[in-house]
């Protein structure tokens, strides 16, 4: 699949799942182990429909920006919460100075309609597969820099990397956000887990509506472009049916109509390397319709 396809798959659905109150307090509480989480009232979130993405970089990351309220004693400070996702396989070496730019970028916006500019809480969602190994704090590239003291540049954006997380820790977390990480990390023939873990949601979780919104999520990044059923799915879930089985068949149909794709391609143009391809792709799938 192209860069650019696998971005507009990624960023709609992530821009939908994580566009309620719900996914943004699971997400913070869970995985953001920073002070300001207790002081956030989450009743008051909205979400800010701007973005400060370079053109040059709109192909492998997308944006949200949430403007939320404080409580107890800075309950007359509003916050402005960045995430930005990152989609590419690896570190963008640049992106301190990227993420730099961005907060200048959005307190320009901001100094408009504030006399006191409001605190913004940068983050960084990696669900790349290689190791995230560049600098998230301007003291990692500045030597000397604390020799400045008080006119020394700070600036720290928060990383949560996807892959710092093994399997196993996904899955003792077990709730929605950590199985959509999960579903980020599982390896294709271990796809079973993934289903068995949204089965465990349905039976532990009210929380219907956003169970629904992850494997809309999920189907969606295994289907790529290719119509839901949602009102099936729907049933599914009023019926308590377990998804988990229902996920499993799916994605397994679609990656079977993928790899019978390349295979037949690579037979029909006579090229060498799609005819391994396409060999190695159906002795795969001949090994998975097994389990």
């Amino acid at each position: 699949m192209e860069n650019k396809e696998l971005y507009k798959i990624y960023d709609r659905n992530y821009r939908e799942f994580f566009s309620n109150k719900f996914a943004i307090r699971e997400l913070l509480e869970t995985f953001v182990n920073v002070d300001l989480v207790k002081y956030i009232d989450f009743n008051s979130v909205e979400i800010i429909n701007k973005s400060f993405i370079l053109d040059s970089n709109k192909e492998k990351e997308s944006d949200i920006i949430y403007k939320i309220k404080l409580k107890e004693q800075y309950s007359d400070i509003s916050l402005y919460i960045v995430i930005l996702l990152e989609f590419q396989s690896n570190a963008d070496k640049n992106m301190l100075y990227r993420m730099i730019e961005y907060t200048l970028l959005l307190y320009k916006e901001l100094e408009k309609t504030n006399k006191k500019l409001p605190p913004v809480f940068p983050i960084v969602l990696y669900t790349g597969s290689n190791k995230w190994n560049v600098p998230n704090d301007i003291n990692q590239i500045v030597k000397g820099n604390e020799l400045l003291k008080d006119y020394g540049l700070k600036f720290k954006y928060f990383l949560l990397d996807v892959n710092k997380y093994t399997k196993k820790q996904l899955q003792e977390i077990g709730n929605i956000i950590s199985t959509l990480f999960l579903a980020e990390i599982i390896e294709a023939e271990n796809i079973q887990e993934l289903g068995n873990q949204i089965d465990k949601l349905i039976e532990n979780e009210n929380n219907t509506e956003n169970i629904k919104q992850l494997i809309k999520f999920i189907l969606n990044i295994y289907k790529k472009d290719e119509e839901i059923d949602y009102n099936k799915l729907q049933e599914d879930l009023n019926s308590k049916f377990r998804s988990g089985s229902m996920l499993v068949e799916n994605v397994l149909e679609f990656e079977k109509k993928a790899r019978m794709k390349g295979f037949k391609e690579g037979i029909e143009k006579g090229i060498e390397k799609g005819i391994e391809k396409g060999m190695k792709l159906k002795v795969k799938l001949k090994v998975k319709l097994k389990h």
